[in-house]
């Protein structure tokens, strides 16, 4: 069952030494599951809900959704993916580069609307 937590998105790209957000970073309600959480999109971004790596608020908008009913669910799907979402952002994007299949994986997630 997801918790309401509050988490950080970075806005904008991460730039100079200290990889720190261009416009900083922005409090953002979300249902949180597995270092998994659903929250509602930014303006004008394709989706109106996101999937977002929690700890380091990479969106994987390839399983965003229109719907908060659709973006748990794929939330939900992905979590059942062999894959441990609740590392920190480096090991976390390390092991996303190393995992062969699960960028297809999630692609057909959020090719299931």
């Amino acid at each position: 069952m997801p918790e309401k937590r509050t988490i950080l998105i970075p806005q904008g790209a991460r730039v100079g030494h200290d990889n720190e957000p261009l416009y900083g970073w922005k409090e953002t309600p979300a249902l949180c599951a597995g270092g998994l959480a659903v929250h509602a999109a930014n303006k004008g971004e394709r989706w109106r809900w996101m999937v977002t790596h929690e700890s380091s608020g990479l969106a994987l908008g390839v399983i965003g959704a229109m719907t908060r009913a659709r973006a748990l669910a794929n939330m939900a799907a992905a979590l059942a993916l062999p894959f441990d979402w609740s590392r920190d952002e480096a090991s976390t994007k390390k092991a996303l580069v190393e995992s062969r299949g699960l960028v297809p994986a999630l692609r057909a997630i959020g090719a299931s609307d």
